[in-house]
């Protein structure tokens, strides 16, 4: 981030994922003025206008999050604020998010996304991209 938020101990898939969809509410690495963009995945969540458990249709675009399901509240349109939860950008099957293991953009199905923290049971939510969001810059590989 050219403004400086590289912490490697920090969470950074709410960071890719904002500076992509040029989104700057709640929690920034820097000021929006100056392209600052959200850090939190349970912010990025709530300002999603359409929330729900992640049907798996291939033709969907939108944001999908994984996390353990008691972390949750569709009905509230809420996720609590844990440690262990994620955010990628879904796009015609193939999901992009931030690895931190890995200092890098990766790409995996859902299939494989739903195992993000082994250790615990994991479920994927999707999330409509919140209406002030940027246009998806790429669509993919060789797009």
């Amino acid at each position: 981030c050219g403004l400086g938020f590289t912490d490697p101990t920090l969470n950074h898939c709410a960071h890719f994922v904002n500076h992509v969809l040029q989104l700057g509410f709640g929690a920034n690495c820097g000021p929006p003025s100056r392209g600052g963009r959200n850090i939190r995945v349970h912010e990025t969540f709530a300002q999603c206008p359409v929330v729900g458990r992640f049907d798996g249709l291939a033709s969907q675009s939108g944001l999908i999050f994984v996390l353990a399901p008691g972390n949750v509240n569709l009905r509230a349109h809420r996720m609590d604020n844990v440690r262990k939860k994620h955010v990628g950008i879904y796009l015609n099957g193939t999901l992009w998010h931030y690895s931190n293991a890995q200092y890098r953009v990766v790409t995996e199905t859902p299939a494989e996304f739903i195992h993000h923290y082994p250790d615990q049971t994991n479920e994927l939510y999707f999330g409509r991209f919140p209406s002030e969001a940027a246009p998806i810059p790429f669509s993919g590989p060789g797009g």
